[in-house]
């Protein structure tokens, strides 16, 4: 379903919303991109049961664009994103956050902290990729090249406008101005947080990669030796498997509840199944009125018997559904 809300500054955030359960994850893209990056992605999650948010940032897609160049603060994204959970009632959520939508989603957890529950996050660097300089000083010819490339056409759309500068201009303020106020944003993260990274990586330097790994510390790292900087379009399925794992492993989201329901009903099939002639004095008790002579068991606990099975089974069958869920994403990666 598609959406628009007037943000703190009235700037209008369109964004996607698909609601299946309480385990919500956001989709954060990067600089130049939009809610459709995560078109795929977000597919596959809400496949598994999960509510998706995707956002068109401000300044991107169908969102408003201010022309104030004060509205591209790190600050504002991240309040954007607030009234989206204020306005949809979401107390907390997953966060993936790709290139700029990382560094946002690990803005937004320091900010509002009781709203993240983990982080996954995406070729990150705690700098300005020296690549968007470059890129503005070639506008005609992105506006060139993106009249033949639908795939860059969102971005080339974005770094040939007016709030593209502003954009980038308050990145280097906010971001390389204070670069130990940053630096210290991406350390002492208390969420679990995923960080894929791309060995092939062409937008941001392998090194800058890699210092942001090592600044935050805490997080687990999968590396992908064949992905470039758009890592999730180009390896959707195995990226969502990764995300999955970890989120799984780490006991943040539960068996959804089309699983739970199927579980329950085995279960009471096999309470019934298993004994069913302790059963029979129960249901000859109730149709006929009859006393039932020399019963194997009393009904009460022939009744009893059968919750305990129904019991037992229904926690047996939860519990291979978790190992063989797991195991199976293990393999498959």
């Amino acid at each position: 379903m598609l959406k628009k809300i007037t943000s703190f500054d009235d700037t209008g955030i369109v964004y996607h919303i698909h609601k299946a359960s309480p385990q919500y994850i956001f989709f954060i893209h990067g600089i130049g991109k939009s809610s459709s990056y995560w078109d795929r992605e977000a597919e596959i999650f809400q496949n598994l049961g999960f509510s998706t948010v995707i956002p068109d940032l401000r300044g991107h897609g169908h969102s408003d664009k201010p022309e104030n160049r004060d509205a591209y603060h790190l600050e504002s994204f991240a309040k954007d994103i607030q009234s989206i959970m204020d306005v949809e009632k979401i107390p907390y959520a997953h966060f993936i956050g790709h290139s700029f939508g990382g560094i946002l989603s690990i803005a937004f957890y320091k900010m509002y902290k009781e709203k993240v529950k983990s982080l996954i996050v995406v070729n990150i660097d705690y700098k300005v990729p020296r690549s968007m300089d470059f890129l503005l000083r070639i506008k005609p010819l992105l506006r060139f090249f993106s009249i033949f490339s639908t795939r860059y056409r969102d971005g080339a759309e974005f770094l040939t406008s007016i709030q593209a500068r502003h954009c980038i201009s308050c990145l280097h303020e906010t971001v390389e101005k204070d670069m130990q106020q940053k630096e210290r944003m991406l350390q002492n993260i208390k969420v679990p947080i995923l960080y894929l990274k791309s060995k092939r990586d062409r937008v941001i330097p392998q090194k800058e990669l890699e210092t942001a790994y090592l600044l935050i510390q805490s997080a687990e790292l999968v590396e992908f030796e064949r992905a470039h900087h758009d890592l999730i379009p180009e390896h959707s399925d195995e990226a969502g498997r990764y995300i999955l794992s970890f989120l799984t492993k780490n006991h943040l989201v539960t068996m959804p509840h089309s699983h739970a329901v199927a579980i329950a009903l085995i279960a009471a099939v096999v309470g019934f199944l298993s004994a069913p002639n302790l059963l029979l004095p129960l249901f000859q008790g109730g149709i006929t009125g009859a006393a039932v002579v020399n019963p194997s068991l009393p009904p009460p606990l022939a009744f009893g018997k059968f919750l305990f099975n129904g019991l037992l089974t229904f926690v047996l069958l939860g519990m291979f559904w978790r190992a063989f869920h797991i195991s199976g994403e293990k393999k498959e990666q």
